[in-house]
């Protein structure tokens, strides 16, 4: 099922982006929202925004959709997201080339941290749907879990798929009927999953998508007609968003930034936690909220480390993620590209040492929204690039003199999402686990466990996603006293 799509100005521009009742239908905005390729800088397509009338329509059909969605037997609803990720895995070429120009992922990443995540996300929500069922018995009473009811899910663009993907599809199983509003930046990739869900046959006023930018997002997050919101992406705009569904007393979940610590407590594992800290740091061009974007290391090893990370960022080929040999793509959008780049010039002028990169167009890249793959040493751990989220390929490495030392250089930041810990000693590694408010942390470079729970504590955020805890969020304890 494809949107009406007509021509202006030799533009695509996408008139009926509203998914409303199982189809597209026209949206009603006076906005119409820009895409470009992040490579090219070309326009490629014009998205209708939906007006507040709009968003009033899909609240109102999911309201009344939403009871008889949640009356519907488990194993419906686990059938019908089941069949949407089997669809979306069947579009596999069609939106990894949306998402390679939209956001700007190279295509290897691409298939496998854009579209096999977001495949991934809606099989692991029906893996874990009977938590749905579960009753819990507590003294002579039996708690049971509920639908939370009306859901709008509000996602960023730099995992457009994947991260509404986590959102809805847990939110579907549990119950619950979802609006979604995907990021202004990235809306293509997004309206697939209109798409594959009408294919799978969700019913009428279930699932809707809206279009809009930062007004549009604020406007439904502040709508009295819903449940609940989950929120992914910036600080700021995260707390908007809570302040907004408070107004109304509607629960939120928020998944927001993060300054994630690889900490070496052990020298032995220096070179190699480079390594990996460095790829890291380096997927999806470092737009990514639990990107390990500090390496905090032994002072002795630091002129090793540093002759690592320098030799490996010389091997990063910068380019247009359709082309096989590239590593690092460009930024979402020009005005990311400015800013990433205008915080490393800050550091340049700061004197800070600057191992590799640095602020000026990489070479070869005059055209796109391109920023150097950058290391930086941190002299002062409070600067900005040491402290704030640069969300773009840079990597800061900060030394330490003391084991307390290191925790306390970990802990330097307002965010708490994830970490990992470099250690052989299994108690070492325990103490420090524990003493980290971070919301996950790994070891060495074992993979993170795809069903544990994945969330931030302090300016991270609150709630979890993932696995049962991913659905859990979606559910409202009712006890039962008989």
């Amino acid at each position: 099922m494809h949107p009406v799509v007509r021509r202006a100005e030799d533009l695509v521009v996408i008139d009926e982006s509203l998914f409303l009742n199982g189809s597209f239908v026209t949206a009603h905005g006076s906005d119409v929202l820009a895409v470009d390729d992040s490579t090219t800088e070309q326009v490629i397509a014009h998205v209708r925004a939906a007006s507040y009338e709009d968003i009033d329509r899909a609240v109102e059909a999911a309201r009344l959709a939403q009871p008889e969605w949640a009356a519907t037997p488990l194993a419906e609803r686990r059938a019908i997201v089941a069949a949407a990720g089997e669809k979306l895995a069947a579009m596999g070429d069609e939106v990894i080339a949306l998402i390679m120009a939209e956001v700007g992922t190279p295509r290897s990443e691409a298939r496998v941290a854009q579209l096999g995540a977001a495949i991934r996300a809606f099989q692991h929500a029906s893996e874990f749907a009977d938590v749905v069922q579960d009753r819990e018995p507590v003294g002579t009473a039996e708690v049971i879990h509920e639908p939370a009811g009306v859901i709008a899910a509000v996602t960023p663009w730099n995992y457009p798929l994947f991260l509404m993907g986590l959102k809805v599809a847990p939110a579907l199983i549990a119950g619950c009927a979802v609006i979604a509003k995907p990021s202004e930046l990235a809306p293509l990739s997004t309206m697939t999953l209109a798409r594959v869900l009408a294919e799978a046959g969700i019913p009428d006023g279930v699932f809707a998508l809206v279009q809009g930018d930062g007004n549009v997002g604020g406007y439904l997050a502040g709508h009295p007609g819903l449940d609940l919101v989950t929120f992914t992406g910036s600080v700021a705009t995260g707390r908007r968003v809570a302040a907004a569904a408070a107004e109304h007393g509607v629960r939120t979940t928020l998944e927001l930034g993060g300054k994630s610590a690889s900490l070496v407590m052990d020298p032995t594992l220096a070179v190699e936690a480079a390594r990996f800290t460095l790829a890291n740091a380096m997927s999806n061009a470092g737009q990514t909220c639990a990107a390990l974007t500090r390496l905090i290391v032994p002072r002795a090893t630091m002129a090793d480390v540093e002759s690592v990370l320098e030799a490996e960022c010389s091997g990063l080929v910068v380019g247009d993620p359709r082309d096989d040999s590239t590593s690092v793509g460009p930024l979402v959008s020009e005005r990311e590209r400015d800013r990433v780049r205008a915080m490393i010039a800050e550091a340049e002028a700061s004197g800070m040492r600057i191992v590799a990169g640095g602020s000026k167009t990489p070479a070869g890249c005059e055209r796109g929204w391109f920023v150097q793959p950058t290391v930086v040493v941190e002299s002062e751990p409070t600067s900005r690039l040491a402290r704030e989220e640069v969300f773009g390929p840079v990597l800061s490495v900060i030394a330490y003199d003391s084991p307390e030392h290191a925790v306390e250089l970990a802990e330097e930041t307002e965010f708490g999402l994830v970490a990992r810990v470099w250690d052989v000693d299994d108690s070492r590694f325990e103490t420090t686990a524990r003493r980290l408010r971070v919301g996950g942390v790994s070891r060495n470079g074992v993979a993170t466990e795809w069903a544990a729970p994945f969330g931030g504590v302090k300016a991270s955020g609150y709630g979890r996603e993932r696995g049962r805890a991913g659905i859990e969020e979606f559910l409202v304890a009712k006890a039962i006293h008989q």
